[in-house]
């Protein structure tokens, strides 16, 4: 009797441990989708107006050579500027998603110390940093845009 009792618990705690690492991936795969998500909205966001901006001032240019419209579109640099800096931190961001990916199938171990921490860190702050610069450009297009339309009354 007392070797079904061990036995039982032994495989319960063999279970136990199964669902445990079941849950610790589920949690890895939760947790890889959501930077994954992050990483292209960031992409998507930064990339999308720099795109925008570009047709819009396309049209301007059109405009401009059809209708005699002079103005300034100097200060629609400046956003270019940082979109093309969202769009690079975002991209980077991917890399070292990448390098933490392969970090933690060569040295598991590792990934998880202090220089797997410090690359997860590096990765978040790229991504935030690549919103800042978004919302940046926004800003500048948008009082950009005010002062050209302020030209044009």
């Amino acid at each position: 009797m007392s070797s079904s009792v061990s036995n039982a618990r032994r495989s319960r705690s063999f279970q136990e441990t199964a669902a445990d690492r079941w849950s610790r991936l589920c949690v890895d795969v939760r947790a890889s989708y959501g930077r994954a998500a992050a990483i292209q909205a960031a992409l998507y966001l930064n990339g999308g107006a720099a795109v925008a901006l570009l047709a819009f001032l396309g049209n301007l240019a059109i405009a401009h050579q059809a209708k005699g419209f002079t103005g300034n579109f100097a200060a629609f640099k400046e956003a270019f500027v940082c979109f093309g800096i969202g769009v690079m931190l975002a991209a980077t961001s991917s890399v070292v998603a990448f390098l933490i990916q392969n970090a933690a199938i060569a040295h598991p171990k590792e990934a998880e110390g202090r220089n797997g921490r410090r690359l997860r860190w590096i990765g978040i702050e790229m991504v935030i940093a690549s919103l800042v610069f978004f919302a940046a450009g926004i800003t500048v297009t948008a009082n950009a845009l005010c002062s050209l339309i302020e030209w044009m009354d």
